[in-house]
């Protein structure tokens, strides 16, 4: 089902739903309901398979990281909903597939991780040293502009299966996030050096959410130092706010993932979680036309 919400309104529907809207202001409001979850043909939840997987985490060295926290993800929860956890003391960590696991040791390693589907039973998670990547921020007439808060979004990297997209968790993201300098310029600290690439974004709800990506080079020196091609602008952004509500029970659904994206050649991109009321606040959306659809474990999105 597809409908066009021009003013707020709440749309209900029995199975699935996408709704469109216009951004055309600062802030417009889009409500819609949740949808059961899917069972089996006797009412039964479908089951899914679970292995326990045993990983241990290394240093460039080979030697066991121990006591170092560890984010544990769901692989296809793009907004990281996570479990945290630590190394023992010789470096493992046990979990159920499949999951992808974010390891957030101390300097001077960097930040690493990979997705395990769950084939193989004990695993090797190998960290490299830290590294640091640095860019601009500039508004449309590249002018430097100071005070924008600038943070990474994922990181791509080399996994046992090949390439692995890891968004980064709020905790992760808020502990490495950084505030543009009087000349426009920005320094992220704490991320892996090697191949791979990180995605940076504006995470200010002023601002569109332009993003960049950057590689992850080779260490020189012990460390990655790699600048953005061309400077992060800050244009001014939209707000986009709604609630979502269970079509079973009629409540606030809490916890969904709800993302707004443009449509046909519109750029713009957002995505939150729902707070204890329902409620979510989308930001750094540009003016134009966006899907905006929920997704969790138990619901189904998309029409």
């Amino acid at each position: 089902m597809l409908a066009t919400l021009l003013f707020p309104k709440s749309t209900s529907i029995s199975r699935r739903f996408l709704c469109s809207t216009m951004l055309a202001t600062a802030a417009i409001a889009v409500g819609c309901n949740l949808a059961a979850p899917a069972v089996r043909a006797d009412g039964a939840p479908v089951p899914v398979p679970v292995v326990t997987v045993t990983a241990t985490i290394v240093g460039p060295d080979g030697k066991p990281v121990t006591g170092t926290p560890v984010f544990l993800m769901k692989p296809t929860d793009l907004l990281g909903a996570v479990s945290e956890t630590k190394t023992d003391a010789l470096g493992h960590i046990s979990f159920e597939a499949p999951r992808s696991l974010l390891v957030v040791p101390s300097a001077p390693l960097g930040i690493g991780g990979a997705t395990f589907s769950g084939k193989d039973s004990k695993v090797t998670l190998r960290l490299a040293s830290v590294g640091t990547i640095s860019g601009r921020v500039t508004d449309a007439a590249v002018k430097p502009v100071a005070g924008v808060s600038v943070g990474p979004e994922s990181l791509t990297l080399a996994g046992p299966d090949g390439m692995n997209y890891l968004p980064l968790p709020d905790a992760l993201t808020e502990k490495l996030r950084t505030i543009s300098r009087a000349d426009g310029s920005f320094a992220i600290a704490g991320l892996p050096s090697g191949s791979g690439s990180v995605t940076v974004a504006l995470q200010d709800a002023r601002f569109v959410g332009a993003r960049a990506t950057f590689p992850l080079q080779n260490p020189v020196g012990g460390t990655t130092s790699a600048k953005a091609p061309d400077p992060l602008v800050a244009l001014p952004g939209a707000l986009l706010t709604g609630r979502v509500i269970n079509a079973v029970t009629g409540k606030p659904a809490e916890n969904i993932r709800v993302m707004a994206q443009g449509v046909g050649i519109q750029d713009g991109f957002s995505q939150a979680r729902t707070a204890t009321d329902g409620t979510y606040r989308l930001i750094g959306l540009p003016e134009g036309r966006f899907n905006v659809g929920y997704y969790n474990d138990s619901f189904i999105f998309g029409p």
